[in-house]
């Protein structure tokens, strides 16, 4: 963790849980040390985004705090063959309302959260009461989500890696993809062909395939995030059918 994690995590360990009423009584909150190793049991933990909100000072219990909403956020880096030149990473969190006695676990690859509990751009999203005892299924669920996502990723752009040609498959390929492409891809062929002409670039000693081509199609927006180049690469695909 770096040094902002270490100050919040250092709060949250020394809060005390909160307690709620719930139906005319008073329940006792998990304390958030509690979800985060069930959390963290399932994702490493050197990795971790901390934050929280609602501080609460607890009466008649002298410099004692409780803490209302908190959340952890995991980001796991992702080896990927087909697309080595970036760094990738998935994340998956969760976020705890105890007031509301609410938890949410997600995953994405561009997964983002806050801690109002609005979850943005999740491949897997779970909802559940503040129940320790399902933090680490519900976790792992989450992970699976990612895990399996990756692999159908795997499957389909390894068909565009083994889709190979020589040279003069190659420039016919380029040809066809200028004449016949929809206007809003132009921009995508042209930066492609650049891209492929300059000797010095990441693709020269790349084989030719409808990979490597596509791969320079979409270079024009690799800032853009993994979740957005890979869904760029699986649209512009139906052009080499």
């Amino acid at each position: 963790m770096n040094q902002e994690n270490n100050k919040i995590f250092e709060l949250l360990e020394n809060s005390n849980s909160l307690v709620i009423e719930r139906n005319g009584k008073n329940v006792t909150m998990p304390h958030p040390i509690e979800i985060y190793e069930k959390f963290t049991s399932v994702v490493p933990s050197d990795n971790i985004r901390i934050s929280y909100q609602g501080k609460e000072m607890l009466e008649d219990e002298g410099l004692k705090y409780g803490i209302d909403k908190y959340m952890f956020i995991a980001e796991l880096p992702l080896v990927l063959d087909f697309d080595r030149r970036y760094e990738h990473k998935a994340k998956v969190g969760i976020i705890v309302a105890n007031k509301s006695n609410v938890m949410k676990v997600f995953a994405g690859m561009e997964a983002s959260a806050c801690l109002n509990m609005s979850v943005f751009r999740a491949d897997s999203l779970q909802e559940e009461k503040v129940l320790p005892n399902v933090v680490k299924d519900m976790t792992l669920l989450s992970k699976k989500e990612i895990d399996t996502q990756v692999e159908q990723w795997k499957i389909r752009i390894q068909k565009l890696i083994d889709t190979r040609y020589n040279p003069s498959e190659f420039d016919k390929v380029k040809g066809r993809l200028l004449s016949t492409v929809p206007s809003s891809l132009f921009s995508y062929v042209i930066h492609a062909e650049k891209q492929l002409r300059d000797k010095n670039s990441i693709y020269s000693d790349i084989p030719d395939s409808d990979w490597k081509l596509l791969s320079a199609m979409t270079d024009l927006n690799k800032q853009r995030g993994l979740l957005n180049r890979v869904n760029e690469i699986l649209q512009l695909e139906s052009l080499f059918i």
